[in-house]
């Protein structure tokens, strides 16, 4: 019976701290709109569209966009998976800078959590679930 046992805990072990879970856009939303942002789900089509200067070198699914007393808050890119998010920051640090400048979002922080890549205050990141 141990023989049978050992080998079913480090599998059901690995299986929950080996993988990352998907961060769904509405649930971002809904975290943030309950501390009184306003949040615009932006869809993939429409992306291309508005977002200008990004290198789109990865699937992006859409967007989060929020804005607190008419202030950009968070900008979040929704990847297909984990790495696509690292990929996605890597090269576009310099756009995610530049948007940070040019709205001047307080201490912007820049990074990817799971599969959503982002820049933001440290505050709005925190509420959106977006650190570890």
């Amino acid at each position: 019976m141990k023989k049978f046992l050992f080998p079913l805990f480090c599998a059901a072990s690995f299986a929950l701290t080996g993988c990352q879970q998907e961060v769904k856009s509405e649930k971002v939303k809904d975290k943030l709109e309950k501390k009184d942002y306003k949040v615009e789900v932006i869809a993939k089509a429409e992306l291309e569209v508005r977002i200008q200067g990004v290198n789109w070198n990865v699937e992006v699914k859409e967007a989060v966009y929020a804005t607190k007393e008419e202030k950009p808050q968070l900008l979040a890119f929704f990847c297909a998976n984990i790495d696509d998010a690292t990929k996605f920051v890597n090269e576009n640090i310099q756009v995610f800078s530049s948007f940070a400048d040019k709205y001047e979002v307080e201490n912007a922080k820049t990074g990817s959590h799971n599969n959503v890549a982002y820049v933001g205050t440290e505050t709005a990141i925190s509420i959106a679930g977006l650190t570890a």
